[in-house]
C-alpha cells in the first residue's frame, strides 16, 4: 500500500528572543509508489513564535521544504515541543520538534523617535583630527547637547519629549562637555573661541576669545577644537593650528582666560601632538594619548599635572579612549598590523585585561563602572 513518512533534518532547535532559528528541512519520503502531496500542519507553537512558511504548507512526495522559526523580542523563554502533522487523504503521520527559546543576548532597542541635526560625518570627525566627543548629556535637565560643526550651532534635544528644543548659534562648534557642577556646557570650536552655555536657560553665558599659544616662533595654536571640563573649574583643551590638524594640549583657566602649554609635562607623549583624550566621570582625571603609533599614554589631574605615565602600551595607534566614573579604570582601542585590541587599564596605566574585538567603533563605561560597552 502506498504510504509516506515525515522526517525532520533536526529534532531540536534553539532560538534567541528577537531572532530566527536555523532552517529545519521537512521531508516527505515516499513508500510503495506514493506520489501525492502532503499537507503539513504545525500545532502547539509557543507564544511569540512564528514559522516561515506559515502553517499549513504543502510538501510533494520525495521532496523537502525548509522551515525557519522566529521568536519575538518578548517571547517567553523555556523549552517547548512543536507537533508537525502530515496528511494526504486518509494517510497521516506526525513528527515532533523540540524548541528552546533563550533570552536575547543583545535585546533589540526600540526606536521611539527620530530627530535631525543635519550634521555631516566629515565635519564631526574631520580627516587628521583624533576622535573627540561632540555630544554630551545633562541628566539634571534631561537634555542632549550636540556640537554641530557643519551647521555652526549647538542642537539641544529633550530626552523627555524626544524632540529638538533649541538651536544655539555657535560658529564652528566642534565639541561639548558638561561642567562638573552641571551648570554649564563648554563648547569647543574650530575658531578662536570657547563658548559657555547655561544649562538651565539654554542661552550663551559667555564667549571667550583666545589669543592662542606660540611654542615655536611662527607656529600658532589657537583653535580649541576640544574642551574637557575639570573639577578644578579649569579645562584641558586640544588646541589646534589654524592651517594644520596638529594640536597641543593646554590647560585653560576661564577665570583669567589664560592658556598653559602642557607639552613640557610629557614631551615624549606629544612628539606628534596630542591624540585622543578621555575624561573621568568625576572630572578629576584626563587620559591623553600620543597622536602616533607609539602607544604612549599619560594621565593628567585637574591641575594639569601628570599623575601616571607617560608610558607605552606597545606599538599601535590609540584611536578611541574611555574613562570610568572615578578614574580607577581606563579603556583604549589600539590598532597595529591590521588588528585592533581593547585594553583595560588601571589608574596607574597597568594593563588589567585585553580583548580582541571583531569590529569596534566606540567604547563606553556604564555609570557604575561595572560594565564596558564596545
Amino acid at each position: 500500500m502506498a504510504d509516506f513518512t515525515l522526517a525532520l533534518s533536526s529534532n531540536s532547535i534553539s532560538i534567541a528572543q528577537g531572532a530566527t532559528s536555523p532552517s529545519v528541512n521537512v521531508s516527505v519520503n515516499a513508500e510503495n509508489g506514493f506520489a501525492g502531496a502532503v499537507q503539513v500542519t504545525l500545532s502547539a507553537l509557543p507564544v511569540g513564535v512564528t514559522s516561515n512558511p506559515q502553517s499549513p504548507f504543502s510538501v510533494a512526495a520525495g521532496s523537502s521544504t525548509s522551515v525557519i522559526f522566529g521568536a519575538s523580542a518578548n517571547a517567553p523563554t523555556g523549552n517547548f515541543t512543536i507537533s508537525m502533522q502530515g496528511t494526504s487523504g486518509a494517510l497521516s503521520h506526525s513528527a515532533s520538534l523540540a524548541v528552546a527559546i533563550q533570552s536575547a543576548v543583545n535585546p533589540a532597542l526600540p526606536r521611539t523617535a527620530y530627530a535631525r541635526t543635519d550634521s555631516t560625518s566629515a565635519s564631526d570627525d574631520p580627516f587628521g583630527e583624533p576622535h573627540h566627543r561632540h555630544i554630551v548629556y545633562d541628566p539634571a535637565n534631561k537634555h542632549l547637547f550636540v556640537a554641530n560643526r557643519a551647521m555652526n550651532r549647538v542642537d539641544v534635544f529633550s530626552t523627555a519629549s524626544q524632540s529638538s528644543i533649541a538651536q544655539i548659534s555657535v560658529p564652528g562648534a566642534s565639541s561639548a562637555d558638561l561642567a562638573a557642577d552641571g551648570s554649564t556646557v563648554w563648547v569647543g570650536t574650530a575658531l578662536e573661541q570657547i563658548v559657555a552655555i547655561d544649562t538651565s536657560s539654554l542661552r550663551i553665558r559667555n564667549r571667550y576669545s583666545l589669543a592662542g599659544l606660540t611654542p615655536v616662533p611662527g607656529t600658532l595654536f589657537s583653535r580649541p577644537v576640544e574642551v574637557l571640563s575639570l573639577s578644578s573649574g579649569k579645562a584641558l583643551v586640544r588646541l589646534r593650528q589654524p592651517v594644520s590638524s596638529q594640536a597641543l594640549l593646554a590647560l585653560w583657566d576661564p577665570a583669567t582666560n589664560s592658556l598653559t602649554n602642557l607639552t613640557s609635562a610629557a614631551p615624549a607623549l606629544f612628539q606628534q601632538g596630542v591624540g585622543v583624550l578621555a575624561r573621568s566621570g568625576d572630572h578629576s582625571r584626563v587620559l591623553a594619548a600620543a597622536n602616533d603609533s607609539s602607544g604612549e599614554l599619560a594621565i593628567f589631574d585637574s591641575s594639569g599635572t601628570v599623575v601616571a605615565g607617560p608610558l607605552t602600551l606597545g606599538a599601535g595607534l590609540i584611536s578611541i579612549a574611555a574613562a570610568n566614573s572615578d578614574s580607577s579604570r581606563f579603556a583604549v582601542l589600539s590598532a597595529a598590523s591590521g588588528s585592533t585590541q581593547l585594553l583595560l587599564l588601571d589608574a596607574s596605566l597597568k594593563q588589567v585585561a585585553a580583548y580582541v574585538p571583531a569590529v569596534a567603533h566606540g567604547v563606553a563605561f556604564s555609570i557604575d563602572g561595572n560594565r564596558l560597552y564596545l
